[in-house]
């Protein structure tokens, strides 16, 4: 059975949640106050690319989240390129959500494994009076979905588990947004993902994420968006061009 969480934000949509055929709660109450984006990192690779036209690249994108004496619920992790970094999901496989409803991590890898994008993980903390804080962590897998958007696959293990959350943000132009699930007393510390990947397409490689060094510098941002707060961190990262 699935249970949609209800609502969305911008193009932001929590389709539902999985556990062995019994509902699973998807949302804690919102909680005001003010967290911040601490160690954001954003390396995108290769670095050396050429001057005009395009090549495949991948972005690795973590960072922690600082929160305050009353913390913040985290709802999506926003990856802004630089213009010379292009999302090219257009056209490409696909993956829908009931291809991957109550399916694990090796199972969903393996059913949508052409429509793959990315990976990564988030890490929750939980406040327990008995036994002070434990963390959590909950794997993430990323899917083409098509008409701009990607699918995020998160699974929930063991003791809360096990679960699967599906979501869905944008992903076009200069920007790819990961939903983060948020489970009920639990509260992000820190994320890390990789993006992209290649298909081969008549001889020639086609990659989810093109870049292109023409200046010698990217400016990327990551943006982390929570229940009444945004936070943003600039990076540049220098790039050498082939020719």
């Amino acid at each position: 059975m699935t249970k949609g969480s209800g609502g969305s934000s911008g193009a932001r949509n929590w389709i539902g949640a999985t556990m062995l055929g019994v509902a699973v709660a998807l949302l804690g109450a919102g909680i005001a106050g003010a967290a911040s984006l601490s160690d954001a990192s954003l390396t995108v690779t290769p670095s050396q690319l050429p001057s005009q036209g395009g090549a495949p690249v991948a972005v690795t994108v973590a960072g922690s989240i600082a929160q305050a004496e009353q913390p913040e619920e985290v709802r999506s992790v926003t990856v802004q390129l630089d213009r010379q970094l292009t999302v090219r999901g257009a056209h490409r496989p696909t993956c829908r959500p009931r291809e991957i409803t109550n399916k694990t991590p090796a199972q969903a890898r393996q059913k949508c494994k052409d429509a793959l994008v990315g990976s990564g993980r988030v890490i929750q903390r939980f406040q327990y009076p008995e036994s002070g804080p434990q963390d959590l962590t909950l794997p993430m897998l990323l899917f083409n979905s098509g008409s701009g958007r990607v699918l995020s696959y998160t699974f929930v293990p063991a003791p809360l588990g096990p679960a699967v959350l599906l979501g869905r943000g944008a992903a076009s132009g200069h920007s790819v947004e990961i939903p983060v699930a948020r489970l009920v007393g639990g509260l992000t510390v820190s994320f890390r993902f990789q993006i992209g990947r290649t298909w081969s397409e008549r001889g020639r490689k086609i990659g989810y994420l093109s870049g292109r060094c023409a200046t010698g510098t990217l400016h990327n941002k990551v943006t982390l968006t929570m229940a009444g707060n945004t936070q943003s961190a600039s990076l540049t990262q220098r790039c050498k061009a082939t020719g």
